[in-house]
């Protein structure tokens, strides 16, 4: 079932059950009233007979009552009172009074079922309509022969419009400048002897490509991957699971990918196309995947697999050796002799700048590719990582940290390691330096847009082959037919690279020239920093220098910069903020980021707006304790206001009726789950107060 259908489907089911709720809220409150109304007309003076109405009333209403309230019993003791003269009247008073409290409860119940329906009604409403604004074509139905919805709607056919505008254009680049440009980067004697070590070993692993024989577990480890890249429609990855299922299957793809592998020379695309289908995700965005046939699919994917790990591997061999250039060392020869009398010489492969490299290293350069075949861990999957409204990855609750530091296990790690180590940078760089520079930028439409002369020229430079050089040719020359065209034209592609295949290409090569600053890279995100504001500048010169030579260009709207510690701006930094979603980061509060509330101002759902306040607060009180500390108060209290205000507005209640406890109560439980987030801080608050970045710097250097 499509997305658009699912939550067509849902809000029918709501509707149903809210109609059928609002029939029984109306049916238990005139039945709670006459109840109330004769036990007081029949009972005035008499308790007894006044109890007995009320247990008579809620015996006859069908539904069920608080286990507290076992009206069996409270029959027994009342024909006890009868015939017991000396029955505490007391007693018969206090059973009055929960028995009208009990039914008056009922009655709330009734009250925040339909609360919590309009709410849910509300939001399912909110996300159908900032994603379904449809666009017929006009004498086309909206459904296929099978009964399933198209997507024809606005975005899709903008998405697509644009996406034929790049894919089927030529982008002509310089080659002999960019050729030009990498021989630059290669011009020192050392430089140019490990160059030439890496292509004499990228050129025998393609000679050894040929002899290469596919083991069943690589090609259950190949579907494994597939499976978690989504490329293949919902059929298919039916069909993969089975495979993985039957071991004789998998011997005998193995078999015919070995035959498909030894004629590679001669590989080719189905000359009737391969069907380009979107798909919508949950985040709203759509996004079109190649439909290709499975054995197609698994051999490159397995080509991918290998070419990405050997690339991977010689590249971190360039990247240890001499050659890739370092940051600047900060520490005088005077300082290395102070830290040798504090710490001594064997603790000098401690030291955070080499603990830094090694996180890098280990987990952030070409983070997007496996180290190896066993490693199906999708981490360039484009899902909801470039939503706002959908953060679950980055705003996750976090693992239980070790001694180790940061955890790199999962995407959703990586991210917020990447935004945990940009926070420690931010405080030492101000403790140490007093300043700190951020710059975060985003590559514009990139895998549709790569020229292919961009990533053949590249290729060639390390050394790949000729004949395996054809083969990628031929790769991104695919011929395409979209889903649903009427007209059935097959069309070749002549720029980009298809979503979720690991035949892709990467490159990192333009910050060789910019004095040793390493870039993080997390999908098309990029992210660098450093205490010297010029190092930054120089950086991005050089990023838009690379970008242009290799026919690229940067997004201007998620580009910019921010400088915190000093009111001077360099003038070649990129200008804009720097975001993360609905965050932005502030200078003036010392690099934390703050809720851009212009932004939130577009959730118009009260289960959107507690959504985005969860997931925002789990991430604040995790990397800007000192924001919440100030005042505590007022930011749970504010928040709680402003939904009190909406739900009057929304929905007539009167919300100072509404107890607070409501607000925090599990959505389980008719509850709008509200996270508070000072629970889990003051738990931790007397620990945080002795361990906190400053606190650590200051008795370092107190101590020295």
């Amino acid at each position: 079932m499509s997305t658009e259908a699912f939550g067509e489907t849902l809000q029918f089911i709501t509707k149903v059950k809210l109609d059928e709720l609002e029939k029984r809220r109306q049916a238990y409150a005139a039945h709670a009233s006459k109840t109330v109304a004769d036990a007081k007309a029949r009972g005035e003076g008499d308790p007894i007979t006044h109890l007995a109405a009320l247990v008579e009333g809620m015996k006859a209403w069908p539904g069920a009552w608080s286990p507290d309230m076992n009206l069996v019993d409270m029959e027994r003791y009342l024909e006890q009172a009868r015939r017991d003269s000396g029955f505490p009247r007391t007693i018969l008073q206090e059973w009055i009074h929960r028995a009208e409290a009990q039914i008056g409860f009922e009655s709330t119940r009734y009250e925040y079922a339909r609360l919590f329906g309009n709410l849910l009604t509300d939001w399912l409403q909110d996300k159908s309509a900032r994603t379904d604004i449809s666009v017929p074509i006009e004498g086309e139905s909206t459904l296929t022969p099978d009964g399933f919805e198209k997507v024809n709607r606005k975005e899709t056919l903008e998405q697509k419009e644009k996406l034929e505008s790049l894919i089927f254009e030529t982008k002509e680049i310089d080659v002999s400048a960019l050729e030009a440009y990498l021989k630059d980067l290669f011009s020192s004697k050392e430089a140019e002897e490990a160059l030439e070590k890496l292509r004499k070993r990228i050129k025998k692993f393609s000679e050894d490509l040929r002899k290469r024989t596919i083991q069943p577990s690589e090609v259950e480890n190949v579907i494994k991957s597939v499976l978690q890249s989504d490329v293949l429609s919902d059929d298919k990855q039916a069909t993969l699971k089975d495979f993985l299922r039957k071991p004789t299957i998998v011997k005998e793809l193995a078999s015919v990918l070995n035959m498909q592998l030894s004629s590679i020379k001669s590989w080719s695309w189905p000359q009737e196309g391969v069907l380009l289908e979107p798909r919508r995700h949950l985040n709203g965005k759509t996004r079109f995947f190649l439909d290709a046939e499975i054995l197609t699919c698994l051999l490159l994917h397995y080509l991918g697999m290998i070419w990405s790990i050997e690339f991977k591997d010689n590249l971190k061999l360039l990247q240890s050796s001499r050659v890739w250039k370092l940051p600047p060392r900060t520490l005088t020869r005077v300082d290395h002799k102070r830290r040798d009398v504090f710490f001594g010489d064997t603790e000098r492969d401690n030291s955070i700048d080499k603990l830094r490299r090694k996180f890098k290293q280990e987990n952030f350069f070409m983070c997007q590719l496996p180290s190896s075949f066993t490693d199906t861990a999708d981490v360039y999957k484009e899902d909801s990582s470039d939503s706002d409204d959908d953060l679950s990855d980055v705003f996750a609750e976090p693992k239980e940290l070790d001694d180790q530091g940061p955890l790199f296990d999962t995407p959703v790690d990586l991210k917020q390691s990447l935004l945990h180590i940009l926070s420690a940078d931010i405080v030492m760089n101000k403790a140490l330096h007093g300043k700190c520079t951020i710059v975060r930028t985003d590559l514009k439409w990139f895998g549709p847009s790569l020229p292919f002369a961009t990533i053949i020229t590249i290729l060639r430079f390390f050394g790949m082959s000729e004949e395996d050089v054809q083969f990628m040719q031929a790769f991104l020359s695919c011929p395409i037919v979209f889903k649903d065209d009427p007209s059935g034209l097959v069309r070749t592609r002549k720029r980009g690279v298809p979503i979720a295949y690991m035949l892709k290409h990467y490159s990192t090569a333009q910050f060789a020239k910019a004095d040793g600053l390493f870039l993080h890279r997390i999908h098309d995100d990029f992210w660098f920093w450093d205490s010297d504001a010029s190092r930054c500048a120089s950086a991005w010169t050089e990023m838009q220098r690379y970008a242009a030579l290799a026919g690229l260009t940067f997004n201007a709207e998620k580009t910019g910069s921010v400088v915190i510690g000093t009111e001077e701006f360099h003038r070649d930094l990129p200008r804009g903020d720097v975001r993360w979603g609905f965050l932005r980061m502030d200078a003036n509060a010392n690099g934390q980021f703050v809720i851009d509330q212009a932004m939130l101002a577009a959730t118009t759902s009260i289960f959107s707006w507690t959504q985005a306040y969860n997931k925002y607060m789990a991430f604040v009180v995790r990397n800007c304790e000192d924001a919440l500390l100030s005042e505590p108060g007022n930011v749970q209290c504010s928040f709680a206001d402003a939904l009190a205000r909406m739900l009057e507005a929304k929905f007539g209640v009167r919300a100072a009726e509404i107890p607070r406890g409501w607000y925090l109560w599990p959505n389980a439980a008719g509850g709008l789950e509200v996270k508070d987030p000072f629970v889990d801080l003051f738990l931790v608050l007397d620990g945080y107060k002795e361990k906190t970045p400053e606190e650590i710097l200051k008795r370092a250097q107190a101590e020295d």
